[in-house]
């Protein structure tokens, strides 16, 4: 009787039998490392780092003022989950990992659900928040029967978590569109990575422009047009009237 032979092994190649512990520990290295990939997977994804901040948003209840300077401060409560959420999902990713993430949720989410914002929107809500505390709550600081410079600090802070969500938000964007199909170019022959875009984002935020970084398409042109004009009215409206405001209370007190 002739008896099959089993399927040669590639050279360079060993067949691994699942019984030496060498193998097991491959084998278990593998499991581990998907399941990894897996538990990882949804923290990508910008609906979940959204919904993520929304719990303790609740907290705001327990800040006395009324309405306003509690909106106020669930904005900023929620700003504050959200940042940190994506600064440990972005924070120390190859540039290969940071594509994966930007293109992890597609489009179908925004479309899905109306409480899940795209990037550009945060951004855009947090400008409105901004104004909302620089134009009507500062001016009345001492109007809602609590203390004014709680008002002031809450205000304050929703400034400051505004314009960092401003950069965040775009800075998602802009690696989403790169992600997608390009269009733009960074100086160096490095695949450019979450600092690069940092970069770019913080440029067009403060300056208006691009710096040293060349962009080459129409989408991404369209996404620092909208970018450089949220960012020239943040600072010179927002950011303006919540200094003097601050600065009239100082020297009036």
């Amino acid at each position: 009787m002739i008896r099959a032979r089993p399927p040669a092994v590639p050279a360079g190649r060993r067949a691994c039998c699942g019984q030496r512990p060498e193998c097991a520990g491959r084998r278990g290295r593998t499991r581990q490392g998907s399941t990894r990939v897996l538990i990882m997977r949804w923290w990508y994804r910008e609906s979940s780092r959204q919904l993520l901040a929304v719990p303790p948003v609740f907290l705001c209840l327990l800040v006395p003022g009324g309405r306003l300077v509690q909106s106020l401060a669930a904005w900023d409560i929620f700003a504050v989950v959200y940042l940190l959420l994506t600064w440990f999902t972005l924070r120390g990713r190859e540039p290969s990992t940071l594509r994966a993430i930007a293109l992890a949720p597609g489009r179908r989410e925004f479309r899905g659900s109306g409480l899940v914002l795209k990037p550009e929107q945060l951004a855009q809500s947090a400008a409105f928040f901004a104004l909302l505390a620089t134009v009507w709550a500062m001016p009345q600081a001492r109007d809602f029967g609590t203390s004014p410079i709680l008002v002031l600090t809450v205000c304050a802070l929703a400034v400051v978590t505004s314009w960092l969500t401003l950069q965040i938000g775009f800075v998602i964007a802009y690696l989403r569109t790169y992600a997608e199909t390009g269009g733009i170019t960074f100086p160096g022959d490095d695949e450019p990575g979450l600092v690069d875009f940092l970069y770019f984002a913080v440029s067009v935020g403060t300056t208006f422009g691009t710096t040293d970084v060349t962009v080459t398409q129409s989408r991404m042109r369209g996404q620092v047009l909208a970018h450089g004009i949220f960012a020239f009215i943040f600072n010179t409206l927002i950011l303006a009237v919540a200094i003097t405001i601050v600065t009239s209370y100082i020297a009036g007190s």
